[in-house]
Parts: C-alpha cells; sequence; structure tokens
C-alpha cells in the first residue's frame, strides 16, 4: 500500500525574503533615539588615498585629470572648441576603423594592424576625456533644473495653501454674514411682506 506523507513531516516554510536585521532595529528604537544612545555617524575621512577599479587615487586629485598626466597623447590643441573637435575625433575614428577593416581583410597577420588598434584607443581615450569635460556643466545645468522645479513646487504649495486659507475664510464670512441676516430680520415681517406700491 502506498503511504501518503504525515502533516508533520519535514516540511519548513521558508520566506523570500530575508530575515529583518533585528539586532540593528531594536538600536533604532524610540526610546533609544530619545535618549540618544543609538551609535554615531562615522567621522568623514582626511586625505587619503584609495584604489578603485585597480587604479589608486588621491581624495585631492582634480575631478577630472589631464591626458598628460595619464601618459595619453593629446590629438588635439590646448585651446579648441569641443564641437568641432568631437566632430573631427568621431571622422578620425570612423576613417581608422575603415582603415582597420581594410587592413583585415586584406592580411590580418599585418603589423598595421596592432598599430591601427592602438590609435583607435588614443581617439577613443580622447574623445571620452572631451565628453568628461562636459560633466561638470552637465552637473550645474542639472542641480539649476533641480532647484528650479523645487521652487516652482514650493511656490505652488503654498499658493494652493493660501488660496485654502482665503475659501476658508470665505466660507467664514458667508456663514457669519448668513447668521447676522437671519438674527436681524424678525418673524413678523418675514410673515407679513410689505406691499408693493399701487396694490389695493
Amino acid at each position: 500500500m502506498n503511504q501518503t506523507p504525515k502533516s508533520n513531516d519535514l516540511t519548513s516554510h521558508v520566506s523570500i525574503f530575508p530575515i529583518p536585521p533585528w539586532q540593528v532595529i531594536n538600536k533604532y528604537s524610540n526610546a533609544t533615539t530619545v535618549q540618544s544612545t543609538t551609535s554615531k555617524p562615522p567621522t568623514p575621512p582626511g586625505p587619503l588615498t584609495y584604489r578603485m577599479f585597480g587604479n589608486y587615487f588621491n581624495s585631492d586629485d582634480s575631478i577630472l585629470r589631464s591626458l598628460e598626466s595619464q601618459d595619453v597623447r593629446r590629438v588635439y590643441p590646448q585651446t579648441y572648441n569641443r564641437k568641432r573637435e568631437l566632430r573631427k575625433l568621431n571622422f578620425s575614428i570612423l576613417a581608422n576603423y575603415l582603415d582597420l577593416l581594410d587592413i583585415i581583410t586584406r592580411d590580418p597577420s599585418s603589423p598595421k594592424r596592432p598599430e591601427k588598434l592602438d590609435h583607435l584607443a588614443i581617439l577613443f581615450i580622447n574623445m571620452h576625456h572631451l565628453a568628461n569635460e562636459y560633466r561638470p556643466h552637465q552637473a550645474r545645468d542639472l542641480l539649476r533644473e533641480i532647484l528650479v522645479y523645487q521652487v516652482q513646487v514650493k511656490v505652488a504649495t503654498e499658493t494652493v495653501h493660501k488660496a485654502e486659507q482665503y475659501l476658508e475664510r470665505s466660507d467664514n464670512l458667508l456663514y457669519d454674514t448668513g447668521c447676522k441676516i437671519s438674527t436681524h430680520s424678525s418673524p413678523s415681517s418675514l410673515q407679513n411682506p410689505v406691499k408693493s406700491v399701487g396694490s389695493s
């Protein structure tokens, strides 16, 4: 006979979510935050050198290092028009890529192939550097847009709040006026309306 498994067999329910970190959550209860017994935030790091993506960086370094400090040959002049230079670099990359395809189709083991690859690498690094020079301007414009949006939201919120206050005042004024009119008018005058002139 086939035996069906009993309900008290080794069955367990496993949550798809991890268990909350109660040892951390309990430290930040209402009582501990009032008593200020929560752990203090870490101190900000001072001037130091750190490693990221295999490269060492100093926190005092500029955000965008020059090509010369990275031992990369600059292919555009020191004073330049960014749009024009980006277009020229784009055209140079396309021309070098077509040359590389021509070299590969004719002779894949040609010594010109690694040379063209190096040229393409230098062009891409220069183009990437030029595009990264726009990042501070982009960040500044984005910050300006965020601040303008926040100001607009604040002004709109204040306008709606003032409109609600004026609406509440007008409702109260109408209610008070209605109450005064009803108390000043006597019931007899309401029951005996004034006859118009010329009526008998």
